[in-house]
């Protein structure tokens, strides 16, 4: 025999010692295994035969057959097959669901996690032995929800000598293999059958990071190197737009701090003199902080049509400056950098591609009823050909050419277009795009392609999955927190885990404004932008009287101020800033300017909220 296998005890060692072990079961499950498929059908086959000849020959004699013979064996057959074949199914569709289940964790890190043991210990490890070697928590692999904190590996350990070389080689060889590189080790030798050691993911990064306290890290990057977060030992991380990857990827679940992260990537390139568009559904993610800065500088936009209109026009501006020449190239590196943040892009693609057809559409069925009127008009009118009046065959000049202007649109949505065009090209021309969202895959990038221009990626209490899609290349690495702020940043085949800090509100503002301001504007041909002196941090922080506040408000849409008489009318309107407590006698209303800044914001559609 091949093994120790006896009749009622599976075996527990292969003497045949191939590469591949092979143990037998107990041969009684065999015995019952062979009778139940094959015995008890052929004997109730042969029983219903045997009863259906024998029936048949004493009808020949005119005799009453036995009873044995009359009974209903088909009926006994085709029961016993139809219960074992429900009983097979529910097995093993059981059995086929539980090892799919464990099918993939098995093959992906306990054996191979149990081979680096082996290899590292010097021991042959069998096939059974390396399942136990290995002991996986519960849900190993997947997302950590926030605040809880990852359960150790624990492997079990060999009878080799354990010195505290061989210690740091299991740890540090079979950590990697399983996604804990560098992992805290927790050994326990005596006082337990077997010894093993417990892996913890690597030491996090500081747990408290305040943003005041990296005020000369973030001073010392510039535009192409903004601070990203503290690592282990109070390290820096830095993206690199200039070396790197031109584009972005964050990808992260709700609540995971998305929006921190890219208010800080955000405030640090606008301090050098960029502008920045943030295309976001929530809108207030970045109003409470961009929509406080000068008007022109930020472009925050929620709906889908002003997104679309808004993405065309980065479009236009990359082709526009695609077309400089080589005796450009100076006006070129003049231009001002220009970051479109495209918040939820899994959502805004189908929508954006939904949204073109619809418009198309609509655009085409309004130019041909407006060329149908205009027709009828002219044959209302009763007028021969040669006497239609002058200004109903306008009519129809213009309805007809609105209908091949209508015709004309193209099939595919300018705004997709613009992200895969401008992807591909944007490091040359200062235009780059942050796409942010959930479990980003290919298809939500925009495509295969367009998801590899975004080599520098970010991610937060990510699984398995995850990693496999996003940082593709780079061996598996346990989520070490599900804390808000702890981010892994992937760039250049490496990682770094990385804690954001946090950032005020006021903070953001107030750094920005500390720093530079572009003296071009963010589109080509639209006015240079008149930055003006918004009020000082102390200033917003103190109540003011509403006809102070007017003279520091925005331009609105159209260019022109708003008078102290319709800024009064507002404010006894619902929607206006509730004022500071009740006014004296004889006094004005005391207002928080930074409240009627953006509520004054918000109701012009500004492109800081616009430009």
């Amino acid at each position: 025999m091949g093994d120790n296998a006896t009749f009622f005890h599976d075996a527990t060692e292969d003497y045949r010692r191939k590469p591949v072990e092979t143990l037998s079961r107990a041969r009684w499950r065999r015995v019952a295994w062979r009778w139940g498929v094959a015995g008890v059908p052929t004997l109730l086959v042969s029983t219903w035969a045997v009863a259906r000849a024998t029936a048949y020959a004493w009808t020949l004699f005119d005799a009453d057959a036995p009873g044995w013979s009359r009974l209903p064996w088909g009926w006994f057959l085709f029961c016993y097959v139809a219960a074992g074949g429900i009983a097979g199914i529910t097995y093993g569709g059981t059995s086929v669901a539980a090892w799919w289940t464990v099918r993939e964790v098995r093959k992906t890190y306990i054996y191979p996690a149990a081979d680096v043991l082996a290899r590292v210990t010097g021991v042959r490890l069998r096939r059974r032995d390396k399942l136990a070697a290995i002991e996986l928590p519960e849900g190993f692999g997947q997302e950590i929800e926030d605040g809880t904190e990852p359960e150790p590996v624990r492997v079990y350990i060999p009878e080799v000598v354990l010195d505290d070389a061989m210690k740091k080689r299991i740890a540090n060889n079979v950590g990697a293999r399983i996604g804990l590189p560098e992992p805290i080790a927790k050994w326990t030798e005596s006082g337990v059958p077997q010894r093993y050691v417990d892996l913890y993911p690597q030491a996090l990064p500081p747990k408290a990071v305040k943003i005041e306290d990296l005020l000369e890290e973030l001073l010392a990057g510039d535009i192409d190197h903004p601070l990203v977060g503290v690592m282990t030992g109070g390290r820096i991380s830095r993206m690199d737009f200039k070396n790197d990857s031109p584009h972005s990827l964050g990808s992260a679940g709700s609540g995971a701090g998305k929006s921190t992260l890219y208010k800080l990537i955000a405030m640090q390139r606008l301090r050098h003199g960029g502008y920045a568009i943030i295309l976001d559904f929530k809108k207030w993610s970045h109003l409470r902080w961009a929509g406080r800065l000068p008007a022109g500088r930020v472009r925050i936009e929620d709906e889908v049509a002003r997104i679309s209109d808004v993405l065309a026009a980065v479009l236009d501006e990359l082709i526009w400056r695609k077309s400089f020449n080589l005796e450009d190239e100076k006006k070129l590196d003049e231009l001002p950098t220009l970051d479109v943040f495209v918040e939820e892009i899994n959502t805004l693609l189908p929508l954006l591609v939904d949204y073109w057809t619809a418009f198309t559409a609509e655009q085409k069925v309004r130019a041909r009823i407006r060329v149908r009127k205009a027709k009828e008009e002219i044959k209302d009118s009763g007028a021969a050909r040669d006497e239609v009046p002058d200004h109903l065959l306008a009519e129809l000049e213009e309805a007809e050419e609105a209908l091949v202007q209508a015709l004309s649109l193209p099939k595919k949505s300018p705004a997709v277009q613009a992200i895969r065009y401008g992807v591909n090209l944007g490091r040359e021309f200062r235009i780059h795009f942050h796409f942010i969202g959930q479990s980003i895959d290919a298809a939500a990038a925009g495509g295969r392609n367009t998801r590899e221009s975004f080599r520098t990626r970010l991610l937060a209490r990510w699984d398995a999955k995850t990693w496999k899609m996003l940082a593709d290349g780079i061996p598996f690495v346990a989520c070490p927190s599900g804390d808000v702020g702890i981010w892994a940043h992937v760039h250049g085949g490496e990682y770094e885990i990385v804690r954001v800090p946090y950032v005020p509100d006021a903070y953001a503002v107030e750094y920005v404004l500390g720093g530079a301001r572009p003296s071009l504007p963010m589109f080509h041909g639209d006015p240079v932008p008149t930055i003006e002196a918004e009020p000082a941090a102390r200033e917003l922080a103190r109540t003011m009287p509403l006809s102070e506040i007017v003279a520091i408000l925005p331009l609105k849409a159209d260019g022109d101020r708003m008078t102290i008489k319709a800024l009064r009318l507002a404010a006894g309107r619902p929607g206006f800033p509730e004022p500071d407590g009740e006014p004296e006698p004889g006094k004005a209303a005391l207002f928080y300017p930074d409240e009627v800044i953006a509520w004054f914001r918000d109701r012009e559609r500004l492109p800081a909220i616009g430009s």
